[in-house]
């Protein structure tokens, strides 16, 4: 990473200042997968390489002016322009497939290989903003922001967009007598949008390499996409109300800060799948009108503190929820992510976040139908099963000090929200998670057996045939694999996040020592304990990362490890 920075100063209140950061990374990856595990069976092992190149260059300029008016008001404006280019060059990964040689980290050592090369990825966001502050007395705050921005990945005719903001703040205790409970008072309020543009190379038509075309890669081959876009495919915008407060009493020994927000994302632009008669598979679009809400809270407080002890304690907490308030009138529905067992589904007054799946079928009193061999079966029409979104999370630090010794942890917690574990399907098929301990054995399953009666109608009896528990049980789709009461769990979770300790030398032992600024070694541990419903390794493992709309669904990624660490702080 490279930084180059100019600051000048025209006089006194106005000033300048140009900045350019080139960021590059380059990184090989290697997996390794032998014909002894599931995924590598079928092809008798294999070896995937990848390359990959990130180039971003960020051009920033600000031009900033603060005035003070006179010793009641004061405020600046600043001005910019800002371009970021962004690119994936030349990255691109090799399979090889079919373990010949003795060195299965070799691509030599495969029968099959191939290479291709990923999308370069590239963009370009050139912006131009706004910033007014304007400050009375330390009192009452008013900011104003506007930003445009213009982007490659829209269509040209969309590609511009802007977006403002406006927030007020007052602190109300100044117009107040002074007092020993409460020691500060501040109201606040904001309005404000965010835009933003679309993934590279969703908006035309483009062409990719094929894979083995047309005899092992000899002659270079490509086929198009089968993704495509809505030719007036518009920019999201997230516009947002806050209200909140912060409040301290007794001198600052006990806070509170609270917040309530609204967020009205408008024309969220997501993939939906069309039918293959189109040509095409999917289909990037703009949804109507999803709200969001929220409360957060945080109260942090000192309840002892004397001359060489103290205690501080801090507790967050917030809730959030969602709901899709309008969709477009050609669409009643969009799946945006499907794993074939359950799968994420907005449509008109549903909530964000809820999962659809299969549930066994059911009597009309609600009972599970068995049928005449005696298991249960999935249906085939989907229901919601759940939803991805928490009821609510929360965190607790305490913080202990004596003298120079001090010891902190984290608590965190996670109530609610459902999850599928895509990386237990496998375990499933080889029988090696506690689910399917129950192997080998006779059953009678709980439920009710639809008969039909001599007057056409039908009416349920208690089942009793007896069956028998195997590896294909577990394995049937319409029996067991896609039922929502194996696929989607609970993700609660509390866990033990980090623990601190931490000790200053006394400065009297070292006064005299070039140490004398201060000598600190602290104890870190991350990740130190989890207690979860949930049978995978950690419910809160998201299979695609944060900042993505794919939630509830974890697992086939790295697992957050345990870490330890020991440090030392010198002070010369």
């Amino acid at each position: 990473m490279a930084d180059i920075a100019l600051n000048y100063a025209f006089n006194s209140w106005l000033s300048a200042k140009y900045q350019v950061t080139y960021d590059t990374y380059h990184e090989t990856r290697s997996r390794t997968v032998d014909s002894t595990f599931d995924v590598g069976v079928q092809v008798k092992g294999f070896l995937v390489k990848e390359d990959l190149n990130f180039r971003e260059i960020n051009s920033n300029f600000y031009l900033t002016a603060k005035k003070s008016f006179n010793e009641n008001w004061n405020g600046s404006v600043m001005v910019g322009n800002s371009i970021v280019d962004s690119k994936k060059p030349d990255s691109y990964y090799t399979r090889g497939e079919r373990l010949l040689g003795s060195n299965p980290s070799e691509i030599g050592s495969y029968k099959n290989t191939e290479t291709r090369f990923y999308s370069p990825g590239q963009y370009r966001i050139v912006s131009f903003f706004g910033d007014a502050k304007l400050n009375y007395k330390d009192v009452l705050y008013l900011n104003v922001t506007g930003r445009n921005d213009i982007v490659s990945t829209l269509p040209v005719q969309n590609n511009s967009f802007f977006y403002p903001s406006v927030s007020l703040g007052y602190v109300f205790t100044e117009s107040l007598p002074k007092g020993n409970i409460l020691s500060y008072g501040k109201l606040r309020a904001s309005w404000a949008q965010v835009g933003k543009g679309a993934d590279p190379y969703i908006t035309s038509t483009y062409f990719a390499p094929v894979t083995n075309f047309p005899y092992n890669n000899n002659v270079p081959g490509y086929s198009r996409v089968t993704t495509t876009a809505d030719p007036n495919l518009r920019p999201e915008r997230t516009t947002s109300i806050e209200v909140g407060a912060e409040l301290r009493f007794l001198k600052n020994r006990l806070s509170v800060d609270a917040t309530y927000f609204t967020m009205d994302s408008k024309d969220q632009i997501v993939n939906a799948p069309v039918t293959n008669a189109s040509g095409y598979a999917n289909y990037y679009t703009n949804i109507g009108l999803i709200r969001n809400q929220g409360v957060e809270l945080l109260v942090s407080g000192k309840p002892v503190q004397t001359k060489n002890f103290s205690w501080d304690v801090s507790v967050n907490w917030s809730k959030l929820s969602g709901k899709v308030l309008e969709m477009p009138p050609a669409l009643q529905e969009i799946v945006y992510f499907d794993n074939t067992k359950t799968f994420l589904k907005v449509r008109q007054g549903s909530n964000l976040g809820d999962l659809w799946g299969f549930e066994y079928v059911k009597s009309p009193d609600g009972q599970t139908v068995i049928q005449a061999n005696g298991f249960p079966l999935v249906s085939t029409t989907a229901t919601k099963v759940g939803n991805a979104m928490p009821d609510w999370q929360g965190g607790l630090t305490n913080t202990v000090t004596y003298k120079g010794l001090s010891l902190s942890f984290l608590l965190e917690w996670r109530q609610g929200g459902n999850v599928v574990d895509m990386a237990e399907e496998n375990s499933v098929r080889n029988g090696i998670t506690k689910f399917t301990e129950r192997r080998y054995e006779q059953v009678v399953y709980k439920g009710v057996v639809a008969q039909k009666n001599t007057d056409g109608s039908t009416s349920y009896v208690p089942n009793t045939k007896l069956v028998y528990l195997d590896d294909n049980f577990y394995r049937s789709a319409n029996q067991f694999y896609y039922w929502s009461g194996f696929t989607v769990q609970d993700g609660s979770w509390f866990r033990l996040r980090s623990v601190n300790i931490s000790y200053s030398l006394p400065k009297k032992l070292i006064a005299n020592s070039v140490f004398k600024n201060g000598v600190r070694f602290s104890f870190t541990g991350t990740n130190l304990f989890l207690n979860t419903p949930f049978r995978g390794y950690d419910p809160e493992a998201l299979s695609f990362g944060s900042g993505t709309n794919r939630i509830g669904f974890v697992g086939r990624n790295n697992p957050s490890t345990r870490s330890f660490q020991f440090g030392v702080s010198v002070n010369f």
